[in-house]
């Protein structure tokens, strides 16, 4: 996201509808949107984490924003994936992307 500067946020829906809970996630740490891929469960994982997804020859974590915000929520079926520099990569999954904006207000 070339355009995406330090100081905007890429803004994400962990829900659907009106029901749809928005979350400002920094711009600058966003290094892909995409669609869900395909997950391979890690047993005994936490049920935040959703699976490994391969990204470039390389296996990447996804977690599941909404599960990893609220343990005991049943968050909708995510549709879009957020890949994101942590420590490392990571992908997130959300509802939906809802926009960029400069201030999360």
């Amino acid at each position: 996201m070339a355009e995406a500067g330090s100081g905007r946020w890429l803004v994400v829906a962990l829900g659907s509808g009106s029901g749809g809970r928005p979350i400002a996630l920094p711009a600058a740490r966003v290094r892909a949107l995409a669609r869900v891929p395909g997950l391979t469960r890690v047993p005994g994982a936490p049920p935040a984490l959703a699976g490994l997804a391969g990204l470039s020859g390389r296996a990447l974590p996804v977690l599941d924003l909404a599960r990893l915000l609220d343990p005991e929520a049943a968050p909708p079926l995510p549709t879009r994936m957020v890949v994101a520099e942590a420590a490392g990569p990571v992908g997130l999954l959300v509802a939906g992307i809802v926009g960029l904006v400069a201030d999360p207000g």
